[in-house]
C-alpha cells in the first residue's frame, strides 16, 4: 500500500510540473501576441483630410514595432543605407528637394503604436503644380519594403508599398 501511494504521489507531481510548465509556455505566447506589431503603408493624394500629398507607413499593431531594413526599390533599382537613400531622394525629386520632405528610417528605430512616419510628402503650404507633378511622377515608381520585428525579437514582419498608378 505504501508503495502504491509512493508512485500515485510520483504521477500527481509529475502531472502538476508538467501543467506548471504548459501554463508558463501559453503565458509566453499570449505576451509574444499581446505586443505583435504590425506596419501598414497609406498614401494620400492631397486634399484628403487636411492631410498632405505623399506616403507614409503607421504601426497599426498593438505593441512597437522594431525596424530591421528599409529599402526602396525603384524600378529595377534596390537602394538601401542611409546616405544612398538621402542621395536617391535628392536626385530622383531634384529641384522640389526644397518642398518635398521624405524620411529616412534607421534600422534600429522603434515605431510605437499608432505612430506615423511620412516617408515622403508635400505639406500645404509647399504644393504648387510644379511640385505636385513632381511628386506623383515620383510616387508611380516608388515601392518600399521594410522588415520589422516584435520586442521580443522573435519573428520578422515584411511589409511594402506599391506604387501609385
Amino acid at each position: 500500500m505504501e508503495i502504491a501511494m509512493g508512485i500515485m504521489a510520483t504521477i500527481i507531481s509529475v502531472a502538476a510540473l508538467y501543467f506548471t510548465y504548459y501554463q508558463i509556455e501559453m503565458s509566453r505566447e499570449h505576451y509574444r501576441l499581446s505586443v505583435k506589431p504590425h506596419i501598414t503603408f497609406h498614401s494620400y493624394p492631397g486634399n484628403l483630410l487636411n492631410r498632405p500629398m505623399g506616403v507614409f507607413i503607421v504601426n497599426t499593431g498593438i505593441g512597437p514595432a522594431m525596424i530591421k531594413n528599409y529599402k526602396i526599390i525603384w524600378k529595377d533599382q534596390i537602394v538601401e543605407g542611409k546616405g544612398n537613400v538621402l542621395n536617391f531622394f535628392l536626385e530622383q525629386l531634384g529641384s522640389a528637394t526644397n518642398h518635398i520632405v521624405w524620411a529616412i528610417i534607421d534600422p534600429g528605430i522603434g515605431i510605437g503604436v499608432n505612430d506615423e512616419i511620412w516617408l515622403v510628402k508635400i505639406d500645404e503650404k509647399n504644393k504648387t503644380n510644379e511640385n505636385t507633378e513632381i511628386l506623383t511622377k515620383f510616387l508611380k515608381s516608388f515601392n518600399v519594403e521594410i522588415k520589422y520585428e516584435s520586442m521580443y525579437k522573435n519573428e520578422i514582419f515584411t511589409e511594402k508599398f506599391k506604387n501609385i498608378s
